[in-house]
C-alpha cells in the first residue's frame, strides 16, 4: 500500500507536537500562574536565581493543584540557603513598597505565605527550617521599619473594607502550624512557637455547654435557657472546629512546651537553671495554676469525658484525649525515682478548687490522688507509688510520726488488737473528746505549720503526746477500726429493734442516723463535678431509718393522746404500715451496704465491684423490657375485654382457668393485665390466664401470649446474660487495678476524715464551731504552701526532662 509525502510529514509533525505536549512545563512560564503576590513578584524579579532550582524539585516531585506557589515554598524549607531566598522576598517588597501599599491583598498573601512556611516545616520535621521561617518574620520582617508602616497600611485597607483585622497577634493564636506541630507531638517544634509567643486557646470547647460559652451570645444567664426561652442569637462555632484546639492543648509536647516557656520567661537571664531545678533552690513568682502539665492532663481528661458524653456522635474522638492524658500523668509519676519525690507529687494538684470545696480541700492529705480518683483515672490510683504512700499513711500517726506494725504482725495479733480497741473504745473517744475541749480552750499553737510541712514531704513530725490513749485517733487505721465497729453496733441495735420491736431503741436508731446524715451531706457536697453513689444511697437510707424510728414513737405513744373515739384514731393503722415500710426498706439498705466495705477486701472486693457494674446492663435491658411490656399489656388487654363465648368448652369449671386480662389494672387484687404479665416474668407460660372461651380473638391473644415469653425467655434474657458476662471479662482482664481503685477510694476517707465515728461525730461538729484560726496560723500556713510549691514545680520541671 502506497502513502503519499504529505501524510508523512503530517503524521511526523503531529509526533513532535504530542512529544512537546508531554514534556513538562518550566517554572519560568507558570510563574504568571501563582496566585501569590509576593511569591509571583519575588520571581519575576530574581528568575535566574529560583527557576533552575524550582525545576529540579518540579522534576523530582508530584504536585497538584498550585504548582508553583507549592514547590516555592518547599524549596524554601528544604534549601540549606532558605535565608538567601526569605531576603529576596523581603527585597521584593521594600523595593516594590509604593505598589504594593495600594494592594491590600498584599497582606492576606503575606500571612498565606508565612503559613505555608511554617505549615511546610512542620509537616517535614525540620526544626531547624521552622526556627528560621519563625526568626525571619519575627525579626526581619514585623521588626523592619519599612515592613511595619507596610503592614499597618495593609491592616487599614483590610479594616476600611470590612474585611478581618489580620494583625500580628490574631496570626499568632491558633496558627495551623502550631496546632500541627502539637498533634505531631513535637517538643522541639512547639518550644519554638512557644518561644516566638504563639498560643492555642481551647478555653471555648471546656464551656461549649455553659450558659457562658463567648459563641452562645445568651446574655439573660438562666440556668434553664429553653425552658425560658432565651434563644442564641446565632449559632455556635462546630465542636470539630474546636476539637483540634483542644486536641493540640492536651498534647503533652503542648503542656511541658507551656511550663518550660514559663519557667524560661522568669529566669531568661540565669544560666544556671538546670543546676537550681535539680537541688530544689529555684523559686518562683508565678503561680504556674494553668501550667502544670499534670494538672492540666487531669483536667483535659475530666472535660473530654463529659464532652465524649454531651457529644456522643464524637465519643471515640474524646475518648482519645482521655485515654492519652491519663497515660501522660502515669507516666509523670512512673519517672518519680525515690518515695519522697511520688509523696510530693501527690500532695500538690492546682486546679483543686474545679473539683472540690473549699472545706475539703483543707482536708486533704493527697489532692493529686483525690483528682485521680474523681477523673476515674484507674491506672493512677492503682500506681505502685499510690498504694505504698496510701499503705505507709495509714499506718502512721499524723501528730507523733509513729508507725503502726500492723503489716508486720501475725493474724492473732491482730485479732488481739482489734479485740482490745473494741473494748477500749469509749476510752479511747473520751480521751479525745477531752484533748479536743483543752485545745479549744487554750491558745493555739504552731501545729497546723508542722502539719503542713510534713504533708508532702514525707517529714516525721516530733513526738508530742506520749500517752498512747490520746493518739489513738490520729492512726487512720485506727479511724477506719472505730467506724467498722460503730458501723456493726448501729447494725446491732437495728436487727434487734426489728426482730423483737423494742421500742426503747428507737432513739439510739435516730441518734445514729442522724449523725450518720450530717456526716453523709458532708461527704456529699464535697465533690462539685459528680454525684457519689454511696453518699446518696447512705443519705437515703438514713432519711427512712430517721423516719421509720420516729413514727414507730409516735404510734407507741398514740394510744395516750388520742382517744379510740377520736375520728382520727383510725389513722394509727395507716402510720404503723408507713412506719414498717420505711424501717423495712431502711434496714434492707443498711445491711446491703456491707458490700461497699466488701471492696476492702482482695477475696470479695471483685465479686462487690462486679455486681455494681453490671446494674447498669440490668437497667439497659429492663429499658428494652419496658417496651415490651406495654405494648403486649395493651394488646392483651384489649383483645380479651370484648365478650366471648364459653360454649362447649369443658375448662370452665376449673378455677384456676380464667381470664386474667378482663381489665386493665386492680389496685387491691391479684387480677389485671399489668400484674398478670409483670409477674409472668418470673413464671412463664401458663396460658390459662386467657380464660376458656373459644374463638378467633382469643387464639390471636394466646399468639400474642406466646411472642411475648419468646421474646422475654429466648431474647431479652439472653441478651441480659451475654451483656453480664462481656462485663465480667471486662473487669476479668483489669481485675487487680479496679479492686485497688475502688479501695483507695475507701482508704482516702479515712485520711481525709479525722473526726469521731458517729454518733460522736456530733460532739465534733459541736466543738468545731469554736474552733478558730488566727492570723498568724494563716501566715504560716500561706508560707508553707509557698515552699512546697517551689520544690513542686522544680519537680515537675524535673520530671518534664525525664519524659523528653
Amino acid at each position: 500500500m502506497e502513502v503519499s509525502e504529505s501524510s508523512l510529514w503530517s503524521r511526523r509533525g503531529n509526533n513532535v507536537i504530542s512529544e512537546s505536549e508531554n514534556q513538562p512545563r518550566s517554572i519560568k512560564d507558570q510563574i504568571s500562574e501563582s496566585e501569590n503576590i509576593l511569591i509571583k513578584g519575588t520571581l519575576q524579579l530574581h528568575q535566574e536565581h529560583f527557576v533552575p532550582k524550582l525545576d529540579n524539585i518540579a522534576r523530582q516531585t508530584y504536585i497538584q493543584g498550585n504548582k508553583v506557589d507549592t514547590i516555592f515554598v518547599k524549596l524554601l524549607i528544604e534549601d540549606p540557603d532558605e535565608n538567601i531566598h526569605l531576603n529576596y522576598i523581603k527585597d521584593y517588597i521594600t523595593e516594590n513598597t509604593s505598589e504594593l501599599q495600594k494592594q491590600s491583598k498584599a497582606l492576606n498573601d503575606l500571612r498565606d505565605l508565612e503559613d505555608k512556611l511554617l505549615l511546610e516545616a512542620v509537616e517535614s520535621e525540620n526544626s531547624d527550617s521552622l526556627q528560621k521561617v519563625l526568626n525571619w518574620f519575627e525579626n526581619e520582617v514585623h521588626e523592619d521599619d519599612v515592613m511595619q508602616r507596610m503592614i499597618k497600611r495593609w491592616i487599614q485597607f483590610d479594616s476600611n473594607s470590612g474585611s478581618s483585622n489580620m494583625s500580628k497577634i490574631e496570626f499568632k493564636k491558633n496558627n495551623n502550624a502550631m496546632i500541627r506541630a502539637c498533634e505531631k507531638n513535637n517538643f522541639e517544634m512547639v518550644l519554638a512557637f512557644f518561644k516566638y509567643e504563639f498560643t492555642i486557646d481551647s478555653t471555648e470547647i471546656s464551656q461549649a455547654n455553659s450558659n457562658s460559652f463567648p459563641l452562645s451570645k445568651n446574655t439573660n444567664g438562666s440556668r434553664c435557657p429553653l425552658l425560658c426561652r432565651y434563644f442564641e442569637n446565632r449559632n455556635k462555632d462546630d465542636i470539630l472546629f474546636l476539637y483540634r484546639h483542644f486536641q493540640a492543648t492536651s498534647k503533652p509536647a503542648f503542656m511541658i512546651g507551656k511550663l518550660q516557656t514559663e519557667i524560661d520567661k522568669e529566669h531568661e537571664s540565669d544560666y544556671e537553671v538546670l543546676d537550681k531545678i535539680q537541688d530544689n533552690s529555684f523559686t518562683f513568682k508565678s503561680s504556674f495554676k494553668h501550667e502544670d502539665p499534670v494538672t492540666e492532663s487531669f483536667n483535659n481528661a475530666f472535660v473530654a469525658r463529659r464532652l465524649a458524653r454531651d457529644h456522643v456522635e464524637y465519643a471515640n474522638k474524646f475518648k482519645s484525649i482521655v485515654n492519652e492524658n491519663r497515660k501522660f500523668a502515669v507516666d509523670m509519676l512512673d519517672l518519680c525515682k525515690t518515695t519522697d519525690e511520688a509523696a510530693l507529687f501527690l500532695s500538690n494538684a492546682f486546679k483543686k478548687e474545679n473539683y472540690f470545696t473549699e472545706t475539703h480541700i483543707e482536708k486533704m492529705t493527697y489532692p493529686r490522688l483525690a483528682v485521680a480518683i474523681v477523673t476515674r483515672n484507674i491506672e493512677f490510683v492503682a500506681h505502685d507509688f499510690c498504694q505504698k504512700m496510701l499503705r505507709d499513711k495509714l499506718m502512721r500517726s499524723e501528730e507523733t510520726g509513729e508507725i503502726l506494725p500492723w503489716n508486720s504482725t501475725t493474724f492473732i495479733d491482730k485479732a488481739v488488737y482489734i479485740i482490745s480497741c473494741v473494748f477500749l473504745l469509749p476510752v479511747f473517744i473520751v480521751c479525745k473528746v477531752g484533748k479536743d475541749i483543752s485545745k479549744c480552750c487554750r491558745p493555739t499553737s504552731d501545729s497546723a505549720g508542722k502539719d503542713l510541712e510534713s504533708n508532702g514531704n514525707n517529714e516525721v513530725v516530733e513526738t508530742k503526746h506520749s500517752s498512747r490513749f490520746l493518739t489513738f485517733f490520729t492512726f487512720p487505721q485506727n479511724r477506719f477500726m472505730a467506724q467498722s465497729i460503730s458501723s456493726l453496733v448501729f447494725l446491732g441495735f437495728l436487727i434487734t429493734t426489728v426482730l423483737e420491736e423494742n421500742i426503747h431503741f428507737r432513739l439510739v436508731i435516730i441518734t445514729f442516723s442522724l449523725s450518720h446524715l450530717l456526716r453523709d451531706i458532708a461527704r456529699f457536697q464535697q465533690s462539685i463535678k459528680r454525684i457519689p453513689f454511696w453518699e446518696f444511697y447512705s443519705i437515703v437510707t438514713d432519711v427512712l431509718l430517721i423516719f421509720g424510728a420516729s413514727l414507730a414513737i409516735v404510734t407507741s405513744e398514740f394510744d395516750q393522746f388520742v382517744p379510740s373515739s377520736s375520728s382520727i384514731f383510725h389513722l394509727k393503722q395507716d402510720l404503723e404500715q408507713t412506719e414498717a415500710c420505711f424501717t423495712g426498706i431502711g434496714v434492707t439498705l443498711a445491711i446491703t451496704k456491707l458490700f461497699y466495705w466488701c471492696q476492702l477486701s482482695s477475696w470479695l472486693g471483685p465479686l462487690a465491684i462486679s455486681i455494681k457494674k453490671v446494674f447498669s446492663d440490668i437497667l439497659m435491658v429492663t429499658t428494652a423490657y419496658l417496651l415490651f411490656y406495654l405494648a403486649f399489656n395493651v394488646g392483651i388487654q384489649y383483645i380479651m375485654s370484648v365478650p366471648m363465648s364459653t360454649k362447649d368448652s369443658n375448662n370452665c369449671t376449673d378455677p384456676e382457668i380464667r381470664n386474667q386480662f378482663s381489665s386493665f389494672f386492680h389496685l387491691n387484687a391479684t387480677e389485671g393485665a399489668l400484674k398478670t404479665v409483670l409477674w409472668s416474668l418470673f413464671d412463664p407460660g401458663h396460658p390459662e390466664y386467657l380464660g376458656c372461651a373459644y374463638g378467633f380473638a382469643r387464639t390471636t391473644a394466646l399468639t400474642l401470649w406466646a411472642a411475648y415469653q419468646i421474646v422475654n425467655i429466648i431474647i431479652l434474657m439472653n441478651l441480659l446474660v451475654a451483656l453480664m458476662n462481656n462485663t465480667m471479662d471486662i473487669i476479668q482482664m483489669d481485675k487487680e487495678k479496679q479492686w485497688k481503685f475502688y479501695r483507695t477510694e475507701i482508704w482516702v476517707r479515712f485520711l481525709n476524715d479525722k473526726e469521731l465515728c458517729p454518733p460522736f461525730n456530733l460532739l465534733d461538729l459541736l466543738l468545731s464551731c469554736f474552733k478558730c484560726t488566727t492570723d498568724q496560723e494563716n501566715k504560716k500556713k500561706k508560707k508553707k504552701e509557698e515552699k512546697v510549691k517551689t520544690k513542686y514545680i522544680n519537680l515537675v520541671s524535673r520530671l518534664s526532662r525525664r519524659y523528653l
